[in-house]
């Protein structure tokens, strides 16, 4: 399986949420200890963390649902971040369309077996096709990461489109 950059964990676990008690204790469980963080870690290693975020963060979401909540928190935390803050510190003078098209560009910073393209282009609509070679899907993760990056009135609508063994597409409208 792949890795995933630290970076993903600094985001959700330090910047974003503070996990405590049994919540940090699971996350030891699963390999990852807040206290010193990897600059990598295998990809089952994040599977697992999200879960048990989604268990502790969202425990009565279905886990679709919770994990695209956590691409929420996570994308606000990754902001946080030194790889996040110089990333994202041109978003604000960005379209949407713009906005789109960086975040594809940005994606394999999490881990060098992702890739994301756009397919699709359209006013007011793209079409984001991912591909995850060696590492766990996560749709609903990603929906919720590019729903934050694209907040703002009229509020974007993130649907996943398909998913295959080797990635999912994303269908963004606004």
């Amino acid at each position: 399986m792949g890795q995933i950059q630290g970076s993903m964990f600094e985001g959700l676990f330090q910047r974003a949420v503070t996990p405590t008690g049994v919540f940090r204790d699971e996350l030891r469980t699963a390999d990852f200890d807040l206290d010193k963080v990897q600059p990598e870690y295998p990809d089952e290693v994040w599977a697992t963390c999200l879960k048990v975020a989604a268990k502790h963060l969202h425990p009565l979401l279905p886990y679709e649902r919770a994990e695209r909540e956590l691409g929420r928190t996570f994308s606000r935390g990754f902001q946080k971040t030194l790889v996040g803050q110089v990333l994202t510190a041109v978003l604000p003078h960005l379209s949407r369309e713009g906005t789109i098209d960086r975040v594809a560009k940005w994606v394999g910073v999490g881990s060098k077996q992702l890739s994301m393209e756009v397919t699709e282009r359209a006013p007011k609509l793209r079409t984001l096709r991912m591909t995850t070679s060696g590492v766990t899907p996560h749709p609903y993760l990603m929906a919720g990461i590019v729903e934050d990056m694209l907040a703002g009135l009229p509020p974007p609508k993130v649907e996943v489109t398909g998913v295959r063994p080797d990635g999912y597409d994303l269908r963004v409208t606004w």
